[in-house]
C-alpha cells in the first residue's frame, strides 16, 4: 500500500501531496487557505495588470529617452549651422554642453536595455499565466483540487477535474 501510496503521488507531482496522503487525501487545509485567499484577493488578475502596466511605463521610459535623445541632436545641427552662419559666434558649443548629459544618458540606454530584457521574462510568464496548467490550478474549486491529492484509498491515482 506505501509503495502505491508512492506511486500515485508521483503521477500527481504536485507540492503537498504527501500531507494530502497523510490526511486521507484532497487538498491540504493550510495549502487551499492560500489559493483561496489568491481567488479571493484575485491576485492573478491584478498581477496580469501589474504586469501591462509595466509594460507601459517601460514604453513610455523609451520614448522619453528616444525624444530628448532626439531634442539633443536637433540642438547639436542647430548650433552647427547657426556657427556655419554666425563665423564670428564665440558662445558655449553645444556638443561641449551636452558631453555630461550624453554621458548620463548612455548609462540610462544600458539601464533601459536591462530593463526591457527583463520585461520580456516577465511578459513570456504572463503569457504562461494563461497557458500553463499549473497557474490554472489556482483557478480551481476546493472540490476540484481535492480530487487532485489522492488519499491511501485511491489506488487508481489522481481523479481528473473535468468530470
Amino acid at each position: 500500500r506505501t509503495e502505491s501510496g508512492r506511486k500515485m503521488l508521483a503521477n500527481v507531482n504536485l507540492p503537498h501531496s504527501l500531507t494530502a496522503y497523510r490526511q486521507g487525501g484532497g487538498i491540504p487545509e493550510e495549502l487551499w487557505l492560500r489559493v483561496e485567499e489568491f481567488q479571493r484577493e484575485n491576485r492573478l488578475a491584478k498581477l496580469k495588470q501589474e504586469l501591462w502596466e509595466l509594460r507601459d511605463m517601460a514604453e513610455l521610459a523609451r520614448t522619453t529617452y528616444q525624444r530628448i535623445v532626439s531634442q539633443l541632436d536637433f540642438d547639436i545641427d542647430s548650433d552647427k549651422l547657426f556657427r556655419k552662419e554666425n563665423p564670428g559666434f564665440e558662445g558655449h558649443d553645444a556638443e561641449e554642453v551636452q558631453r555630461t548629459i550624453r554621458l548620463t544618458l548612455r548609462n540610462y540606454d544600458k539601464l533601459l536595455g536591462t530593463a526591457q530584457d527583463g520585461d520580456s521574462v516577465l511578459m513570456k510568464r504572463l503569457e504562461q499565466l494563461d497557458t500553463n496548467p499549473k497557474y490554472k490550478l489556482l483557478q480551481f474549486k476546493k472540490t476540484q483540487l481535492d480530487r487532485l491529492f489522492p488519499g491511501p484509498g485511491d489506488d487508481q491515482g489522481p481523479r481528473s477535474t473535468m468530470d
